[in-house]
């Protein structure tokens, strides 16, 4: 027994009174090893990027043993995977856009509520001569969508979003979710500023004006210029037409000159005699 003692004190001479413990890496190793790590790092990093899409999308940050080096080494990978899938279904958007519009919206196809709201009312109201802006705080309300018009729409493709994410492997839900709510929101809000304008900073820019003469010119055409955000697809499928004042128009947006019973003019009260009087 006094054998094994004398062997166990004689390994602590070197670190006498700092109890047991282990030899400190030199320097030198130390350096080496952390080269090797970063090199380990560096291949890792470019094998995800070279793996394609599904290596580093079902991958988690910081999983077993990964460094946060190594996390933000693979970052932009991450971002432009979804930043690409943001684009590609906000892309998606102006085509399903455009298909609402032109066969649920225009035609009473599948569902009356769309075509009832929108061809029968909407178009009823705002048409393409001074009527196109809103003109009567009761006809607000024919404006825009129901408020849960957004969530019925966006949550019909949850599931869509879903199948395709896990079938390409790509990040698909959250970028498609979030590109989808951006584009019904700036549906809303620019056909808003369209009907109602303010005199908004952004109503007098060059792209805003474009898209509403766009818009109003759909007002006078209905089977054309069917995108109000980006008219792609009216591009694609040879909607698009610009906006052109018809000399009738123009008579009818001065409040006289119009014939009586023309689609132009819009009756400015509800009894016919003073309609027939401000007609004069």
């Amino acid at each position: 027994m006094a054998a094994p003692q004398a062997q166990r004190g004689a390994g602590r001479k070197w670190n006498r009174g700092a109890g047991p413990r282990l030899r400190p890496t030199p320097p030198p190793e130390r350096a080496r090893a952390r080269r090797g790590e970063r090199q380990a790092s560096l291949e890792k990093t470019v094998d995800r990027w070279t793996e394609g899409p599904r290596a580093w999308t079902a991958r988690r940050p910081f999983e077993a043993g990964e460094s946060p080096l190594t996390f933000l080494e693979s970052l932009p990978a991450t971002v432009g995977a979804h930043a690409g899938a943001f684009a590609a279904v906000f892309v998606y958007s102006s085509l399903f856009e455009w298909t609402l519009h032109r066969y649920l919206m225009h035609r009473p196809l599948l569902l009356r509520y769309p075509y009832r709201t929108h061809a029968l009312t909407h178009h009823r109201l705002f048409r393409a001569d001074s009527s196109y802006f809103l003109s009567r705080k009761e006809d607000a309300h024919d404006v825009s969508f129901a408020f849960w018009n957004a969530p019925l729409l966006i949550g019909l493709h949850a599931p869509l979003l879903w199948l395709l994410g896990r079938a390409s492997g790509w990040p698909v839900l959250v970028p498609g979710l979030l590109a989808m709510s951006a584009y019904y929101a700036l549906y809303e809000s620019l056909h808003w500023c369209m009907h109602v304008p303010k005199g908004r900073w952004f109503e007098r820019t060059a792209v805003f004006r474009w898209l509403s003469a766009h818009h109003r010119a759909h007002h006078l055409h209905h089977d054309t210029n069917l995108n109000v955000v980006l008219p792609l697809a009216d591009i694609l499928f040879g909607t698009l037409r610009p906006w052109t004042r018809p000399a009738g128009l123009a008579r009818a947006e001065t409040g006289r000159g119009a014939p009586p019973g023309s689609p132009d003019r819009k009756p400015t009260s509800k009894s016919p005699v003073a309609d027939r009087e401000s007609r004069g």
